[in-house]
């Protein structure tokens, strides 16, 4: 099973996750208030994505195309001061 890297930022009030890899052709972005949420849209928008390459012709590998993979959320350095379990009980 492949990992694909997703690099989570807190940007003034919302999280950012951004998944990169050659495989991908380009970048998934995600938005939210919440990591829990971001972790369920990452997969959902990889999905996506993923569904548009094939559609578009790309050259989609087969364990991109299979879902054979997992995403690895990595949060800035930045941002690990910040307490996001009070933040998401405001």
């Amino acid at each position: 099973m492949k990992t694909i890297k997703v690099q989570v930022k807190w940007n003034s009030s919302r999280l950012t996750g951004t998944a990169e890899d050659e495989s991908l052709f380009g970048k998934v972005n995600v938005e939210c208030d919440d990591f829990e949420t971001l972790k369920k849209l990452s997969y959902e928008a990889m999905h996506e994505h993923v569904a548009y390459l094939a559609e578009n012709g790309s050259n989609v590998p087969d364990w991109l195309a299979n879902g054979d993979y997992a995403l690895l959320f990595l949060m800035d350095p930045e941002n690990l001061e910040y307490d996001f379990e009070d933040w998401d009980k405001n």
